[in-house]
């Protein structure tokens, strides 16, 4: 009998749980640590695409929320425009019948919100 035979032989109890042992966590290894860590390695893809796509939709509202504010700016502008010609910019009166057309007093609303007026 050989020495290494002889070991396996008198130390049986304490070689066959350790081998066991062995396999089990190699086993464990296979089929649970490694998927595991390859979902977690997907997750954390997906949460980095996730965050870029945050970013995109950030910058895409803070475009929108310009356009949408420089759009109010000048149709106050426009309004504000349109009032004062209305009201400031003389115009010839027409003629009718040889006789010119008295000018009606009129209110003029207040220009709030007008950059014209500030």
């Amino acid at each position: 009998m050989t020495l290494f035979r002889r070991i396996l032989v008198e130390k049986r109890g304490l070689i066959v749980p350790i081998a066991v042992g062995l396999i089990l966590n190699a086993a464990a290894y296979v089929f649970w640590v490694r998927p595991l860590g390859q979902a977690s390695a997907d997750m954390r893809g997906r949460a980095e695409r996730a965050a870029q796509a945050l970013q995109a939709a950030q910058r895409e509202y803070d475009g929108a929320k310009g356009l949408v504010t420089g759009t109010s700016r000048a149709g106050n502008l426009l309004l504000c425009m349109g009032l004062f010609s209305r009201f400031f910019v003389l115009r010839p009166q027409p003629i009718a019948q040889g006789t010119l057309k008295k000018p009606r007093n009129r209110t003029r609303p207040p220009l709030t919100g007008c950059p014209l007026t500030a």
